[in-house]
């Protein structure tokens, strides 16, 4: 079945197909390269689906016809036998395949810059771009305003406007959703990844949205060879929307990409292509963050769109004379340039295996998720322990006295105190500061903040809007957001019945009273051992999770788990229940000498240290749990966004273009 739509995102690796043709007259032809007949694009095969791609379609490789351009070829389309052809497609060599993750504030230009980007490959000068007949060349649609010398303002205006991205007016924030852009250069693949900003324009919420949005796109590519950082050279102060922004996206980065990592300063022609005044404030930050990545000279790139763009208007205009046209032509050398030297820096580096960051933002959620559950396990652990030795001991006494099997039937259906979670009707904020907590004092109720459960200072929580309002120091007590948490659920304590079946079964047919009072001990006995045995596991699975995060995240981040328990630690406190508290700081002095056990045997033997694959099973060990397993599932399993509509465009190489700086493209090898 041919896909028309392309949704479907090609998988990596792909290869050219490059074989005869199945024509009954087509001897001596070689190994063309097959061209799709209705987009002209060039038709690649890949390894993994077993489909052929071109821009326009996607379908399965058996469906494929040929037809070439040998005279004696006929008018007909000839198909290969399809153990024939299974044999040519995987002798096929896969295709060099560049992914270039592009990441940014709102408004630092990063359509623009793919825009751009698609020109400077073919045209190595301005000149040759205007002498370039037909319309301008643009991947993502845009419009500006602009202002000649002589006072005439107009708006330029290429492409339409989509549902994913849309015209930036008043500061409106472009891109919507992530998008896939592919471009094929002298037979190499490079595909730059563009993404929504943050410190989207649209709401609080939006931001985290939009990394949920990266992170599924990231879902479908096996591997990154640069991860491009878009800034301004001319920010002059480390604010607190700054710091925020960088720091958000490295902390969803795993270590291992920091030799991937590129500064890319656009607008760069403002600072005479120097980092300018960014320079100081990015390097303090990148120096306090303690990430081992920092700015030099072979990571950062000048460029500026503004050539594009007034390549834009003077294909809109097309005026006999235009002035400053030199200072513009400098702009396209340089940013050209740079496209070179950018693309064969990617070129050079090892990739980066996207599972790794994939793996680190999926065990921050299952910490982040795992943190108020097991908290209320951990007491209630206790109380089941106790329940089922006093069971196990009733159970002795009974058989002891002679009872019949009437009421040891009984003894079968002991009740016991089990945590119950019940969704609220909506999310909360509330206040962790002393007094507010005393009182449970609610900031924002219906809040629609993405946040884990009870965790304080979430940076999610910077974006709800009960703190963008002029009045929420008045509103919230002067309690700034890092004091607050999100509640969405509850436990409740319910009675749950613990019954054996299988010694019900015996108690039914009447066997023997000694045997049952047997069973029924054994049965209670493996209970409580069970329990134990859970709880075990999750701590020591939890404490792995917990030194995997510090060891390969970017930005390392509090303990979530911990940080819960002090808040239940204070609750328990300011309500005067002592065993309570006595109870949760034994739970935190058992998690930290715990993580501390397995952070020196971490330091002493680093292959120790979960890996990927480890992190796989240890989620499924924990899954399997019989007590806690289900409680737990929700936690484990990754919450991402759900693409819609086309998250991949083709930009394939159009016949007669000039190859411009392609010509002088020598790769490093």
């Amino acid at each position: 079945m041919i896909d028309r739509s392309r949704a479907v995102t090609p998988p990596p690796g792909r290869g050219v197909v490059r074989i005869a043709c199945p024509g009954q007259h087509c001897f001596d032809t070689g190994r063309p390269k097959w061209i799709c007949p209705s987009c002209r694009d060039v038709v690649s095969y890949g390894f993994t689906d077993a489909h052929m791609y071109c821009r326009c379609s996607r379908y399965p490789a058996s469906h494929a016809v040929f037809k070439c351009r040998h005279n004696q070829h006929g008018s007909d389309y000839a198909k290969h036998t399809p153990d024939h052809l299974r044999s040519l497609l995987a002798a096929l060599d896969p295709v060099d395949e560049y992914n270039m993750l592009i990441l940014g504030r709102t408004g630092t230009g990063k359509s623009m810059f793919i825009n751009a980007f698609h020109n400077y490959v073919y045209f190595k000068t301005l000149k040759e771009a205007m002498a370039n007949e037909g319309c301008i060349r643009y991947v993502i649609p845009f419009s500006f305003t602009r202002e000649e010398e002589n006072g005439e303002v107009y708006e330029v205006v290429v492409g339409d406007e989509t549902e994913f991205e849309t015209f930036s007016r008043t500061g409106q924030s472009g891109t919507r959703q992530s998008m896939v852009y592919s471009f094929t250069l002298d037979g190499k693949i490079f595909n730059l990844i563009d993404t929504p900003g943050i410190g989207d324009t649209r709401g609080p919420i939006q931001d985290h949205r939009n990394m949920n949005d990266i992170l599924s796109v990231l879902e479908k590519v096996d591997k990154l060879s640069a991860v491009l950082f878009l800034l301004p050279p001319d920010e002059t102060r480390l604010d607190s929307s700054f710091e925020f922004c960088i720091t958000l996206l490295l902390s969803h980065l795993h270590r291992d990409i920091v030799k991937n990592v590129f500064f890319i300063f656009n607008r760069a022609s403002s600072t005479n292509y120097r980092a300018g005044a960014t320079r100081i404030q990015l390097d303090n930050l990148l120096r306090g963050l303690n990430t081992g990545l920092s700015r030099n000279e072979t990571n950062q790139f000048f460029f500026d769109s503004e050539g594009y763009m007034f390549l834009a208007a003077y294909k809109q205009k097309q005026p006999r004379e235009w002035a400053n046209r030199d200072r513009y032509s400098k702009m396209w050398e340089i940013s050209a340039d740079e496209t070179y030297r950018l693309l064969t820096a990617a070129m050079q580096l090892p990739t980066h295996q996207v599972r790794k960051t994939l793996s680190v933002n999926r065990i921050r959620r299952v910490l982040e998720g795992m943190a108020k559950p097991l908290t209320q396990f951990a007491s209630s652990m206790e109380h089941m322990q106790l329940n089922l030795e006093a069971v196990r001991q009733k159970l002795t006494d009974l058989g002891a006295e002679g009872n019949d099997l009437t009421r040891l039937a009984e003894e079968l259906k002991s009740d016991m105190s089990v945590p119950v979670r019940y969704e609220l009707p909506s999310k909360r904020t509330v206040c962790t500061e002393k007094d507010c907590l005393q009182s449970k004092k609610v900031c924002h109720d219906g809040c629609s903040i993405d946040a884990p459960d009870e965790i304080f200072g979430s940076p999610a929580l910077y974006y709800c809007s009960a703190f963008r309002r002029w009045w929420s120091a008045w509103l919230l007590g002067g309690h700034p957001w890092d004091l607050h948490m999100l509640v969405s659920y509850e436990f409740r304590e319910e009675a749950r019945t613990i019954e054996d079946a299988e010694t019900s079964n015996k108690i039914k047919l009447n066997k023997d009273k000694k045997v049952v009072v047997q069973n029924l001990i054994q049965h209670a006995t493996r209970c409580r051992d069970e329990v134990a045995r859970e709880w075990n596991l999750v701590n020591k699975k939890r404490a792995e999770f917990g030194i995997y995060l510090v060891k390969n995240s970017l930005v390392g981040k509090n303990d979530a788990y911990a940080k819960h328990l002090d808040v239940c630690i204070e609750v328990a406190r300011l309500a005067n229940r002592t065993t309570e508290v006595d109870e949760l700081h034994r739970q935190k002095t058992a998690y930290m000498d715990m993580k501390k056990h397995l952070w020196d045997a971490a330091i002493a033997e680093p292959s120790t240290v979960l890996d990927e694959d480890g992190l796989e099973k240890a989620i499924q060990d924990l899954k399997n749990m019989r007590m806690f397993g289900q409680a737990l599932s929700k936690a484990f399993d990754p919450v991402n966004a759900v693409p819609k509509g086309e998250r991949f465009k083709q930009i394939c190489e159009e016949p007669g273009t000039k190859p411009g700086m392609l010509s002088r493209f020598h790769w490093p090898w």
